[in-house]
């Protein structure tokens, strides 16, 4: 890696260099001169770049980062897993609190006064959480 890391270092140095140099070019031939010279860093770039990302993509590391995900994605859309089950109770169950707060807004809004024998009514007529 550290070869594909040191090339594509070089030729982004040689890419900047050339840049500048085709700035302060004052004939069409030296322009034409460093253009193909330019042409030929930028394909130099994107060979040492794609190399880079080959080797990285194969490393021990990343292949391990997205195996876990990937782990990690399926738990939480398995209908029977435990923890895809807490995760959706908990969401369910902070969807419910979000409506009766805003329940409890609206009243206050509306002058209405709630008493706590009338919300804890409310909160038993409420359907048990999905499964």
């Amino acid at each position: 890696m550290a070869v594909e890391v040191t090339e594509l270092v070089s030729a982004r140095e040689s890419i900047l260099d050339l840049m500048s140099q085709l700035q302060a070019a004052e004939s069409s031939e030296e322009v034409a001169r460093i253009r193909r010279e330019l042409h030929l860093n930028v394909d130099r770039f994107k060979r040492a770049r794609a190399d880079l990302e080959i080797e990285l993509r194969g490393s021990d590391p990343v292949q391990q980062a997205r195996e876990a995900a990937q782990r990690a994605r399926d738990v939480v859309t398995d209908p029977e897993h435990p923890v895809g089950k807490a995760i959706r109770d908990g969401v369910a169950a902070a969807k419910r609190k979000r409506e009766e707060m805003e329940a409890v807004r609206r009243r206050q809004a509306t002058g209405e006064e709630a008493t706590l024998e009338e919300e804890s009514a409310e909160e038993s007529q409420e359907p048990p959480p999905p499964h």
